[in-house]
């Protein structure tokens, strides 16, 4: 689990193979990845450096940035 400077929350949901979004403004989760083009296998980690977010899938043996 990491947050961006707006607050922003995202959580590795390694059991449903999705990146999730939170915004606490207003208190909607999203689905930020692991559906449509890129599927994820266990994602199982997430961190928030300069303006990208890393995303650990593990099952796939590989680290995705997301700008």
């Amino acid at each position: 689990m990491c947050t961006d400077p707006a607050g922003n929350v995202f959580v590795a949901d390694d059991v449903n193979h999705l990146i999730r979004k939170f915004d606490p403004k207003t208190r909607e989760v999203s689905t930020l990845l692991g559906r449509g083009k890129i599927k994820l296998k266990q994602p199982h980690g997430v961190a928030w450096e300069k303006g990208k977010l890393y995303v650990v899938d593990s099952s796939n043996h590989c680290i995705l940035r997301v700008e």
